[in-house]
């Protein structure tokens, strides 16, 4: 297995529950290509932390794209992974991203679009915030309502503001090491102790650093 030269940081760990800022470039869950992702990773850690032999469990309930970095929770038990899938499924769960787009999009706005996935069309929802639209490259702040695969990417291409590094949606633009969208707040319910927990990681990139 090969091994990336990206590490994640862990901002969060517990019996129940293991949370990670992963680094664009790193999967979240293992794929063809044999590259660590990070559930790998924190059952590593976990093993090695914990004395746990064999494999220890690593429930995964949502995921980021390669490209994307951010906050990342996973499970650490089949109790706690299946709460926080219900907390999903029924949209408790508070993501916020920020991403750099191609022009001036609206200081305010909340988009709402019928995507489509498997030949049927699913209603994406998201509200976003850009306090200085640029003409060239703005910085804006997204809050998730639904979370459809690739919806932030789809939704910001389809209103004309591609995200910047992102050509599988438009862009021209070029962005090491991913494309600029970044996971910087998740907060949901504890699956057992039932407190609010929120979970946050700063964007790699600003307006001037791209």
């Amino acid at each position: 297995m090969c091994n990336t030269n990206y590490n994640p940081t862990l901002l969060y760990v517990d019996n129940h529950l293991i949370v990670y800022n992963k680094p664009a470039r790193m999967l979240t869950q293992p794929d063809s290509t044999g590259d660590m992702a990070l559930s790998e990773y924190a059952a590593d850690f976990v093993a090695k932390k914990y004395n746990k032999p064999g494999k220890a469990f690593i429930g995964i309930v949502h995921r980021l794209d390669r490209q994307v970095s951010g906050v990342v929770v996973l499970a650490r038990t089949s109790k706690a992974a299946s709460r926080l899938s219900d907390q999903i499924r029924k949209r408790t769960v508070e993501k916020e991203y920020s991403a750099m787009v191609s022009g001036a999009p609206p200081q305010q706005a909340r988009w709402v679009d019928q995507l489509h996935y498997n030949n049927s069309a699913k209603e994406c929802i998201l509200e976003l915030s850009c306090n200085n639209p640029h003409r060239d490259v703005s910085l804006i702040h997204v809050r998730l309502i639904t979370g459809r695969k690739h919806q932030i990417r789809q939704q910001c291409a389809m209103h004309g503001h591609p995200i910047v590094g992102d050509r599988r949606y438009g862009s021209s633009a070029s962005y090491s090491p991913g494309i600029a969208l970044h996971c910087g707040l998740m907060r949901i319910q504890h699956p057992t102790t039932k407190e609010i927990l929120t979970f946050t990681s700063q964007a790699p990139f600003t307006p001037n650093k791209q």
